[in-house]
């Protein structure tokens, strides 16, 4: 997946996938550049997913850690992973529909499991308002994406 990314954005380097060393189930580092992979992330359904946002920081150029910039500057650059996420999936041959709905699984999954001090701690913000960003950013989601009546909270306006 990473070689894939790499041709098809035109990049003359490859990220490394290192399973371990991961901060959470997944994390970038320009220094190589690295992608993280928790072990445990191995068999979840949403790897492909997960490592398409790292992919995200890769394409979009992020540097430095989270650790080194201010909470709203990190944040933005999560929101736009996870656009990019969907990007890189339908490069890589998913439909549109279907990358969305990927990435939007993946969050409706962390806010159901209410891991919200997680997300914040790795410079993410809340679920409810990654989902709503992300939507936002694809006007025709209502095409691709069925709300559960729980997160009817988390979309955007109409």
């Amino acid at each position: 997946m990473a070689d894939a990314t790499a041709k098809a954005y035109g990049k003359w380097f490859t990220p490394r996938v290192v399973v371990g060393g991961a901060l959470g189930a997944a994390s970038y580092s320009e220094s190589g550049p690295y992608i993280y992979i928790h072990p445990k992330t191995l068999t979840s359904p949403s790897l492909r997913v997960l490592v398409a946002h790292e992919l995200g920081h890769y394409v979009l150029g992020h540097h430095g850690s989270s650790l080194s910039y201010t909470r709203g500057f990190q944040e933005k650059r999560e929101l736009d992973a996870n656009t990019e996420a969907v990007r890189i999936l339908v490069k890589l041959g998913s439909s549109e529909p279907d990358a969305l709905r990927l990435m939007y699984d993946a969050l409706a999954w962390i806010h159901r499991n209410s891991l919200p001090n997680v997300a914040r701690m790795f410079g993410h913000y809340e679920a409810c308002t990654e989902i709503r960003d992300l939507l936002g950013r694809f006007p025709r989601w209502r095409d691709a994406i069925t709300v559960a009546p729980a997160l009817e909270a988390c979309v955007p306006p109409p």
